[in-house]
């Protein structure tokens, strides 16, 4: 076992002196080889290795899209669909398809909603369409034992 002899202040002192020392290498080595590890990884991106794995990412994400269902209850026959035929799989494999079936729907609520609003008779057409200028009537009828 080694004795030391002096101070334990000193002792202390360059123990954290070998410490920093350490501890500084480390840093300057962990930099340059950051340093060299980013380089490696922006010229890594330009390689057609990388450009063929980022588009089979794509891909992958665009499968998992199209499995997608805005209600639970679409979902098998969503998936059947995607199983039977392949212009079906291949249209929600498209990334605009949920924006396309978004303005499709739109479209045909506010053709059904003028759809109904024109097929009602004109009085209660007429009685939808009060301004807010106009007060209301009220009619009293007096309920005659003769009537």
């Amino acid at each position: 076992m080694l004795k030391y002899i002096g101070n334990q202040n000193q002792l202390r002192e360059g123990f954290l002196r070998l410490f920093r020392k350490i501890q500084n290498k480390f840093q300057s080595l962990k930099t340059k080889k950051k340093l060299a590890r980013k380089s490696d990884f922006f010229a890594a991106l330009e390689t057609p290795v990388v450009k063929a794995i980022s588009q089979l990412d794509r891909e992958i994400i665009a499968i998992q899209r199209s499995t997608r269902v805005l209600f639970p209850i679409f979902a098998k026959p969503h998936n059947r669909l995607r199983h039977k035929y392949r212009w079906y799989y291949n249209w929600h494999k498209n990334a605009y398809s949920t924006h396309i079936h978004s303005v499709i729907v739109a479209l045909v609520t506010v053709v059904a909603i003028g759809g109904v609003y024109t097929s009602l008779p004109k009085s209660q057409a007429s009685m939808l369409a009060v301004s807010q200028n106009e007060k209301p009537r009220i009619i009293t009828h007096t309920i005659t034992a003769e009537s």
